[in-house]
């Protein structure tokens, strides 16, 4: 494997990275290594938004989405913020870590009756980032 970064200038793709270092007395040395530098933004579609059935569990809510990324490897930081209908501060924020897939659950706990606009940014380990929004009623 190599060393996934997203910064600089480097284009999509596999690089390799060399660094030399010679000091006064003429001793030198150098390494190589392989590096990613991954420019995609990763796929984040909101299949549906659930709410437990379970009188104990009652408004529990949870979204289902697709989370996909076609070149990163590892998991992906799902952020879910949620903001109470007609406000610009967020009640709370959750954040996840989710193994790319078509279906992955996001808990976002228990909410008070009424309307959220749900915020969901999805990162890769590059920190290509995507966005998605959902409205829900919580009853």
């Amino acid at each position: 494997g190599g060393t996934p970064a997203a910064r600089g200038r480097l284009s999509q793709g596999w690089h390799l990275r060399r660094a030399e270092i010679k000091d006064a007395p003429g001793n030198a040395g150098a390494r190589e290594w392989p590096v990613f530098v991954d420019r995609t933004r990763p796929r984040l579609v909101v299949r549906r938004v659930a709410q437990a059935k379970k009188v104990r569990k009652r408004r529990a809510v949870t979204v289902i989405v697709g989370a996909l990324d076609k070149v990163g490897v590892g998991k992906l930081t799902v952020t879910a913020t949620i903001y109470r209908a007609g406000q610009r501060k967020p009640n709370a924020k959750r954040v996840r870590k989710v193994a790319p897939g078509p279906l992955r659950k996001v808990r976002l706990g228990r909410l008070e009756t009424g309307r959220y606009r749900v915020r969901l940014d999805l990162a890769d380990r590059a920190g290509n980032r995507v966005t998605a929004q959902r409205r829900i009623v919580v009853r």
